[in-house]
């Protein structure tokens, strides 16, 4: 397995998704596989790594996801990194505050 970077929304995140959001996605497999892998990166980031501006692919392929800095605070597009850096045995894991809806690639 390639190592990856997972960035994993918290149950706050997912309760604060528009009404009906989370529902529909339960309904639809195939968009719900679309939301889940818009959260993975085929590459391992810690945050140290991580510098403003950078654009990481989606392992679909179908998001690009921006890396921002605010004074020490990680952002990846509008979800603040939590917390980051959590080991993993085929990458890392980072806690954001937001369901990840990525911008759609162009």
């Amino acid at each position: 397995m390639a190592p990856f970077t997972l960035f994993v929304p918290t149950n706050k995140a997912i309760d604060s998704l528009p009404k009906g959001t989370w529902e529909r996605l339960m309904r639809d497999p195939t968009s719900m596989t679309d939301v889940l892998n818009g959260h993975i990166v085929n590459e391992t980031f810690y945050s140290n790594g991580l510098v403003k501006g950078d654009v990481l692919q989606t392992v679909n392929k179908l998001a690009k996801l921006t890396v921002g800095l605010q004074g020490d605070k990680l952002f990846i597009n509008t979800a603040q990194v939590i917390q980051g850096n959590n080991g993993a045995l085929n990458g890392v894991i980072h806690i954001v505050n937001q369901v990840l809806l990525p911008k759609i690639s162009s």
